[in-house]
């Protein structure tokens, strides 16, 4: 059976998850969506999306602003379907001046070809003290994660109630990206829950 590809799933549910934000007094969802190639938006509940801004910094690293502050440290992809710990193949890290730095290692097999692939990929004696990993999804050319962090961890976001962050690491966001965000929450559901138990296992 052909697969659906990562954010046509996540818009068959959306209406579900608007609804139920809609349904529950002072929930806030900040839905966050951004690729390699400095695409990314930014929603808040049913509210209309805006595009994130983007710089390259000293080091080449491809640096979105966020809007709001995040706590800082560091998310480890791991690009191998089995969960190898050493197949960490990009690194979110997000820093005290409410940003996120997207890191993309590049090979033989991947060539450097996106805005992320462009600054040296962090060692591993320089991963944060807060580091979170958590398993790449989805099918080749449209795969990344979907991650929603618990107090503490990094990007998590004091000030709402659910922040959720999509990452695409092998293709840029559909231009119908910005309409899917809030359909991330549901779709992450059983993953998270699944993550935080391997974390505190």
């Amino acid at each position: 059976m052909k697969s659906l590809p990562l954010f046509s799933v996540a818009g068959l549910i959306l209406g579900s998850v608007a609804t139920a934000a809609a349904q529950v007094p002072g929930f806030t969802l900040d839905a966050v969506t951004f690729d390699e190639n400095g695409k990314g938006t930014y929603q808040q509940n049913n509210n209309p999306s805006a595009s994130l801004s983007f710089a390259i910094g000293p080091s080449g690293v491809l640096t979105y602003s966020l809007p709001f502050a995040v706590t800082p440290g560091d998310v480890l992809i791991n690009d191998s379907p089995a969960g190898v710990a050493s197949d960490i193949g990009d690194i979110l890290r997000f820093t005290a001046n409410n940003t996120v730095e997207f890191y993309s290692a590049s090979g033989p097999n991947d060539p450097a070809d996106a805005l992320a692939d462009k600054a040296p990929f962090p060692t591993r004696n320089s991963f944060s003290a807060n580091a979170f990993t958590i398993n790449e999804v989805g099918s080749e050319g449209s795969n990344g994660v979907f991650y929603i962090p618990a107090a503490g961890q990094p990007g998590y976001n004091s000030k709402v109630t659910v922040t959720t962050y999509g990452v695409i690491s092998d293709a840029p966001i559909p231009e119908a990206a910005s309409s899917v965000s809030l359909g991330l929450l549901l779709m992450l559901g059983g993953l998270v829950v699944v993550a935080r138990r391997r974390k505190a296992a």
